[in-house]
């Protein structure tokens, strides 16, 4: 596969779409790819320069790139980097590949060394094989050792909560503040008048415009409240 068809492709994960967590992981994300990177040898503590870590990749800056990673870490708890080399060998390029590409497992014959170094082998859109020499794995928390614990997965209900308490409260604002409730009249009505009334309502009571408006009500009708009202509703506070 060409460096390129690895490179993170896939749709972004549903929890971005919360304005708190997408926050949240560009805090983090911008933060750590913004601070300096100081490199130096082991041994005789002299600084080195490693031009494969500092230097901007085919579509993207050392910054992106990074960022890009501390994002998978917070959202996927896995990173994924491919390791790009020449033909002789020399490391040249990093590449991050989006974690919902990647299926982990580690070498039969290492899983049954118990307590012995195993050997991880990643799957790529399920079809490309690498090993460890090809790829940089960071986990984040982990169980097992080998795959990192993913935010997205494990709090999953979480994240369609507050998903449906947004949605919740974008209809009330554009529908309107007094929520759920039924007309009634003195009056008979038929369907089509029936329309004309709920039509009438709506117009008075729906979009910010409207907010806290007194709408007034004429041939006997009536409105009557079935909900709690948005000072009840703590999610809006």
């Amino acid at each position: 596969a060409t460096p390129g068809a690895l490179w993170g492709t896939a749709a972004q994960a549903d929890p971005m779409r919360i304005g708190a967590v997408m926050r949240c992981v560009s805090i983090l994300s911008s933060g750590v790819a913004g601070c300096p990177v100081r490199i130096t040898d082991v041994e005789t503590h002299e600084k080195q320069s490693v031009p494969v870590i500092t230097a901007p990749t085919s579509g993207a800056t050392a910054f992106e790139r990074w960022e890009t990673v501390v994002a998978h870490l917070a959202l996927w708890g896995n990173a994924y980097i491919r390791k790009i080399r020449s033909r002789d060998g020399r490391l040249v390029a990093l590449l991050p590949i989006h974690p919902a590409r990647v299926h982990v497992d580690i070498d039969d014959d290492a899983a049954r060394l118990v307590g012995l170094p195993f050997v991880k082998r990643f799957t790529v859109d399920g079809r490309v094989q690498l090993t460890e020499r090809e790829v940089m794995h960071i986990p984040a928390l982990s169980l097992d050792g080998v795959e990192g614990l993913s935010i997205i997965g494990n709090l999953r209900r979480t994240f369609d909560l507050l998903t449906d308490a947004e949605l919740v409260a974008q209809r009330l604002y554009s529908q309107g503040f007094l929520g759920q409730g039924f007309i009634t009249s003195d009056q008979k009505m038929d369907a089509e008048r029936s329309q004309i009334v709920r039509d009438r309502w709506r117009a008075k009571t729906a979009s910010l415009d409207n907010a806290f408006d007194v709408p007034i009500l004429d041939n006997g009708a009536k409105f009557q409240q079935m909900s709690m009202n948005p000072i009840d509703a703590q999610f809006l506070e």
